[in-house]
């Protein structure tokens, strides 16, 4: 990643992001930088989607 760019991914980093509409178990396990936003990856174990609930947008 060029510096600039990782900077900037350090400062908006820097403060927790409260997620929401995450399943309970569900667990983030890593963030990265796209063209096109973010990619997050998610583990976990005996994790139930509803699919009346509302996503993360």
């Amino acid at each position: 990643m060029i510096p600039p760019a990782a900077e900037l991914l350090d400062k908006a980093l820097s403060k927790p992001i409260p997620l929401e509409n995450i399943p309970e178990g569900l667990h983030l396990r890593s963030v990265t930088p796209t063209d096109g936003g973010i990619d997050a990856r998610f583990t976990g174990t005996s994790v139930t989607f509803r699919p009346s609930a509302s996503s993360a947008a």
